[in-house]
């Protein structure tokens, strides 16, 4: 990632690197979790795949974007082209991206408006600041941070009205709020951890999370 910086510095230019997800895609991508830490912006294709390898429901996601909020998703298909025939006559295939071309998946009403906030802040602060962890003794591996951090990033983005002291009471009750709905609808985990509350996102039956 340091050799990455340097070569966007010295070319003026985004360096962009393409890397796979981890047997467990909440872990986020392979090995260290300082790759997607010290990303800028961090991309993931997604799709639902079948038994039969059939790929539906593709879209590009924003799973972290330092200058701005993650968890966007932009809906896209592939469609076949010629670019020619090789020497035997056969013609030459590949796919082209029309992000047009797939109808937008309807919107998770498990994720409320005030539960929107509190997810885009997750999703950036796991690929920002996540760790992997193993909550349970015989459990699997997860992506989680630390639940302070999120508290406070949802305290700078959550817009409240009134003098300081009003502000700052608004955006406890809604963040306590928004975990408290979190937790019920089983969208999120938290458990302490050597002494340190951590939360992450949990995937549901449906593949969605």
């Amino acid at each position: 990632m340091h050799r990455c910086a340097q070569l966007s510095q010295l070319t003026g230019a985004l360096v962009l690197g393409v890397d796979h997800f981890g047997k467990a895609v909440e872990t986020g991508t392979r090995g260290s979790s300082a790759k997607e830490g010290r990303a800028d912006v961090v991309l993931a294709l997604l799709g639902d795949k079948a038994i039969s390898g059939e790929i539906t429901n593709t879209r590009l996601a924003v799973r972290k974007n330092r200058a701005g909020p993650g968890g966007r998703e932009l809906p896209f298909s592939v469609r076949s082209v010629e670019l020619g025939t090789d020497a035997n006559g056969e013609a030459i295939t590949s796919l082209v991206i029309e992000w047009s071309g797939h109808p937008a998946p309807k919107p998770d009403k498990s994720w409320s408006k005030s539960l929107r906030l509190l997810k885009h802040i997750l999703m950036a602060t796991l690929a920002d600041q996540g760790k992997d962890i193993a909550p349970f003794a015989d459990g699997p591996t997860v992506r989680a941070c630390d639940l302070e951090i999120v508290r406070a990033e949802f305290g700078k983005q959550y817009f409240a009205d009134g003098n300081p002291e009003q502000q700052a009471a608004a955006r406890r009750q809604a963040f306590r709020r928004a975990i408290a709905m979190a937790q019920t609808s089983s969208l999120i985990a938290i458990r302490e951890v050597a002494g340190a509350q951590f939360i992450w996102l949990v995937k549901r039956e449906d593949g969605q999370a």
